[in-house]
């Protein structure tokens, strides 16, 4: 994979997670005022674990990009993100410095509750800190992501 296929498959991940991103936060300002209904608040799971899923998609291509084995096993989504926090492979950056790795844990550990579990069971106010921190998230994860890139630039 060339530089230029590398940013080109971000920023198509970046314009995805914009997406996301604008619709939960559309879906929290429809629910400023009331208790979601439970049809919300399983649109807002599922946007809150697409969020991290594209997280992902970003990370794998990364590791594409170097040559690094993505991670499997039972706790490869833990390990794919651990290894940007604090590589294991030299060729890796530490893409999730302290701050943003404590920012988008949460939404890693939620996916599997959106994943697994069932709209009727989710709790607005657990979920209501993640939506209301998600564009802040969000705007430094792009931030993460531009000095990367240009540090890897030719």
């Amino acid at each position: 994979m060339t530089f230029e296929e590398l940013e080109e498959e971000i920023a198509v991940e970046l314009e995805a997670l914009e997406s996301t991103v604008s619709e939960l936060l559309s879906l929290q300002g429809d629910v400023a005022s009331r208790e979601p209904t439970v049809r919300e608040k399983t649109a807002a799971a599922a946007f809150l674990a697409q969020f991290y899923n594209g997280v992902e998609n970003i990370l794998k291509r990364i590791s594409r990009y170097h040559n690094v084995t993505i991670p499997s096993g039972e706790t490869w989504h833990v390990d794919l993100f651990q290894q940007y926090c604090s590589p294991i492979k030299p060729d890796l950056p530490t893409l999730l410095d302290k701050p943003m790795s404590s920012a988008l844990a949460p939404y890693r550990r939620f996916r599997h509750v959106a994943f697994h579990g069932y709209g009727f069971q989710l709790e607005w106010e657990r979920m209501a800190e993640g939506v209301a921190m998600i564009q802040n998230v969000f705007s430094q994860l792009k931030s993460q992501l531009s000095d990367y890139l240009e540090s890897i630039k030719d």
